[in-house]
């Protein structure tokens, strides 16, 4: 049976992201003098995150094509609630990158898992 899933994030008990930090730059996942972002291996495939959190936060993506940036909240603006398991799927684009940031508070990551799923499998 074919895997049409791909990990590129696992965080676990990573402690605090700050207030409107990049997530990924505050956990170290790239070379520090560079920007940490996701970037899907093919066009036409989702990302599946699944975090919790230790407190209540918005979770924002930032979209980035090397130009422009574009900030959307997800989970339609609400907060993730704290300590419970939220799973959120998105359409992605391998021409963008993607960053991920608390809106207005810092709080510890519990679990942040990013997989890039396609053929349905979601």
């Amino acid at each position: 049976m074919t895997d049409y899933r791909i990990q590129h994030v696992n965080l676990f008990k990573a402690g605090a992201s700050g207030s409107d930090t990049d997530i990924l730059d505050a956990k170290g996942l790239g070379p520090s003098s560079s920007k940490t972002e996701l970037r899907p291996n093919r066009s036409g495939t989702t990302f599946r995150l699944t975090i919790s959190l230790g407190g209540n936060a918005v979770l924002k993506m930032v979209m980035d094509n090397g130009t422009d940036t574009v900030e959307t909240e997800l989970n339609n603006g609400a907060a993730i609630v704290a300590n419970k398991l939220t799973t959120l799927a998105f359409s992605v684009d391998s021409l963008l990158t993607y960053e991920f940031q608390t809106v207005g508070v810092s709080v510890d990551i519990n679990q942040f898992l990013v997989e890039e799923v396609s053929f349905g499998v979601v």
